[in-house]
């Protein structure tokens, strides 16, 4: 099933934006190209839109070679066969533009002739993509320099000498490129976890294969601690690669895919699905092997869950007790209610599939279940707790975060190792519903830090946390954050008096959700439409396109629920 997300429509609205403004000429290199509808490409498997840039003018001079080069970095179809026309004959097969590319600040890039026949480009990196689709946001705000070297060739100019890799201002990118979520699985192989790659649009074949190939090659070195993959060891792409025939995607493997039995075929077919759910016309996957097709046995059991969901429904603490948020009215939960109310915690978190609730106290961290409540974490200065799905309790405190340990149900903690800073103030963390990540909120030198990292098992039990993935760094405060989804963190943002709320995309970009009167926490539901913050005079609030609204209803403390 294909996932359809507000990120999604944000991109496409904004890539019309850049698709009008390419036209008119008005945007800085490189994003001057015409747009060709899909309808007009004659390759059945052509994606929808794509950009097609010119070749180089005759009797251009080398700067006008470079511009044209960096403008062709737009037409990623053929190969980038329009951009290798500015290349000379011996340099054009060695020139390697899937190498990765350069998210380049917008007006920001200036040429410089440091010799007859070298042009140096400078460049502020926003992002990176590698040559397997990840996206990083730059931490540097310093210009990145790359050399060009260029030969007559038959009488004009031609580059001889070139970094790989293309260069795409940051308006031009997600017109260009699209995001793609790789899938693997959690251990227990209940969840699906996503792994965001970003790749060209090019004809739906090459786009495929470019995808399978990166499934194939494994996740993401930060979350490959804390998921599997069911492709046996040193699993490629056969002769066939990927052929689209009839919006059916025929994935061929090597020999390497038979030792995989009747319930690993299953799974890996689920990857491969998943993973190529984006794609568009692609409505259904085939496996062969060596170009024989593997027909798929029965599913023995359930398929992993790709979206867990939440109850929808709110859950707070009011004057008037602990419970679901239901048309405005309070909603009791048997066994829970009491107990909560009794404890007045100014933070919760909540699992209805447990029937738990881990809160913080002035006392500390309690574990409330309908059998009565225990105080397992009585240390000073703890953020508010955590919970995962397979009944731990995370507790830190904020000014140690090698403090990190997680309480089973037993109430033994179970310290864990963790490249955490050591410095800064542990602000906030939850764990994804999959139970492989877990994002934290740091405040350190002023500025706040949104981190993910992995969390690391044996036999269920959390052990350490993998190496960090930065999602951003903020000179404005974050107030809190939270998982929106399965790729998505929503934060709540302030800059003085201004607040706002933002969705961060795991492995992507960024988009504002709108400003808000104030608040103090905000916590996930299902997707950017469940967001709830508790705002001024502990007012709840939910989005409403792009902008917040009052439920009207009040609390004293909006929990995070599983």
């Amino acid at each position: 099933m294909k996932r359809r997300t507000l990120r999604r429509v944000a991109i496409a609205a904004s890539a019309m934006v850049v698709a009008a403004t390419l036209l008119t000429g008005c945007v800085a290199i490189p994003t001057s190209s015409g747009v060709v509808e899909g309808g007009s490409i004659a390759e059945e498997d052509a994606p929808a839109s794509v950009l097609l840039p010119q070749g180089p003018e005759a009797g251009a001079e080398p700067l006008g070679i470079l511009q044209g080069f960096l403008r062709a970095g737009t037409g990623p179809q053929s190969d980038y066969s329009v951009a290798r026309e500015f290349l000379t004959d011996e340099f054009r097969d060695r020139w390697n533009p899937r190498a990765g590319t350069t998210v380049a600040q917008q007006g920001a890039e200036s040429f410089i002739d440091v010799g007859e026949r070298v042009i140096e480009y400078r460049v502020v990196p926003q992002a990176t993509v590698d040559a397997w689709g990840r996206y990083t946001e730059s931490e540097s705000t310093g210009p990145q320099l790359m050399q060009f070297t260029f030969e007559r060739v038959r009488g004009e100019w031609r580059i001889s000498d070139a970094p790989d890799g293309t260069v795409l201002t940051a308006s031009a990118f997600p017109l260009i490129f699209k995001p793609y979520t790789l899938q693997f699985f959690d251990p227990t192989f209940r969840f699906l976890v996503p792994d965001e790659r970003w790749f060209p649009s090019t004809a739906l074949s090459s786009l495929s294969r470019r995808i399978a190939e990166a499934l194939l090659e494994g996740p993401s070195e930060w979350l490959a601690a804390a998921v599997v993959t069911e492709f046996p060891n040193g699993t490629r792409l056969g002769p066939d690669g990927v052929r689209i025939e009839s919006n059916r995607a025929i994935v061929d493997l090597s020999a390497e895919a038979t030792e995989a039995d009747a319930d690993r075929l299953q799974r890996m077919h689920q990857q491969l699905q998943a993973s190529l759910a984006d794609v568009t016309s692609v409505t259904s996957v085939a496996l062969s092997v060596n170009q024989t097709e593997v027909v798929l046995p029965e599913m023995n059991g359930q398929q992993a869950v790709a979206e867990p969901e939440v109850d929808p429904r709110s859950v707070v603490l009011t004057e008037d007790g602990f419970g679901y948020l239901q048309q405005g009215e309070l909603a009791p939960l048997p066994g829970l209610s009491e107990q909560v109310t009794q404890l007045r915690p100014d933070a919760i978190s909540f699992s209805s599939a447990l029937g738990l609730a881990a809160v913080r106290t002035p006392a500390g961290v309690y574990a409330v279940q309908s059998g009565g409540s225990r105080l397992i974490d009585e240390r000073p200065e703890l953020v508010a707790p955590a919970l995962d799905s397979l009944g731990f309790v995370w507790s830190a405190q904020a000014r140690d975060p090698s403090s990190l340990v997680a309480i089973g149900s037993d109430g033994v903690q179970h310290p864990l190792a963790s490249p955490l800073p050591a410095r800064g103030v542990l602000r906030g963390m939850e764990v994804a519903r999959d139970d492989t990540r877990m994002l934290f909120l740091f405040e350190i030198d002023g500025r706040s830090r949104l981190l993910t990292g992995a969390i690391v098992r044996d036999g269920g039990v959390p052990i350490a946390i993998g190496a960090l993935r930065p999602i951003v760094t903020s000179e404005t405060s974050i107030v809190s954050a939270t998982w929106s989804d399965q790729v998505h963190i929503a934060t709540l943002d302030r800059a003085e008096a201004d607040y706002r709320v933002t969705l961060h995309t795991v492995g992507g970009m960024s988009e504002p959700l709108g400003r808000i009167p104030g608040g103090t926490s905000i916590v996930g539901g299902n997707g950017p439409d469940g967001l709830r913050v508790l705002g001024p005079e502990g007012v709840v609030y939910q989005g409403r396109g792009t902008g917040w609204q009052s439920t009207s209803v009040t609390a004293l403390v909006l929990a995070h629920r599983r």
